[in-house]
């Protein structure tokens, strides 16, 4: 196996929480240690498995805000690639919510998931967006895309209307 990562140090307290509880996120998802590529460093960032904690996390988070889901499996290398810039994501964006979703353990929500990872943008609980294959730069667009000052820019008593 290859050898653990070097220790983090943080001087603030909240990082020191958010390190343990995005630590404790990817345990729960079970990766393999080599695969785990994830500044951890906080953020709005949750972890579920399984139907019940997936419906819970949505209605407690999700009612009013936009929710990102990134759903992936533990066997998936490009999944695994795409953690940084989910967490990367989930610092920058602190008005919104992230959650990484095993598909193995989401039998019913992951039925239409084709490709891992899948993204799937939520806004006020209705999906908006959903988006597979891409890289750290195409999720960059997305989430400036949904971007807090877009949320609810749609445009009334215009030429197109």
């Amino acid at each position: 196996p290859p050898p653990p990562p070097p220790p983090r140090t943080s001087s603030s307290s909240s990082s020191r929480r958010g390190d343990a509880a995005l630590a404790a996120a990817l345990e729960h998802l079970a990766l393999p240690p080599d695969l785990i590529a994830m500044p951890i460093r906080g953020g709005n960032l949750s972890a579920v498995r399984g139907e019940e904690e997936y419906n819970r996390t949505m209605w407690e988070k999700g009612r009013d805000r936009l929710v990102v889901v990134k759903f992936g499996a533990s066997w998936c290398t490009k999944c695994a690639g795409m953690l940084p810039e989910f967490g990367a994501s989930s610092r920058s964006r602190p008005d919104a919510h992230f959650i990484l979703a095993d598909v193995e353990t989401l039998p019913e929500t992951a039925a239409d998931i084709r490709f891992t990872p899948t993204f799937v943008f939520y806004n006020n609980g209705r999906k908006v967006d959903e988006i597979t294959q891409i890289n750290p730069r195409g999720l960059r667009d997305h989430m400036w895309m949904h971007g807090a000052d877009r949320a609810d820019t749609v445009v009334r008593g215009g030429p197109f209307t």
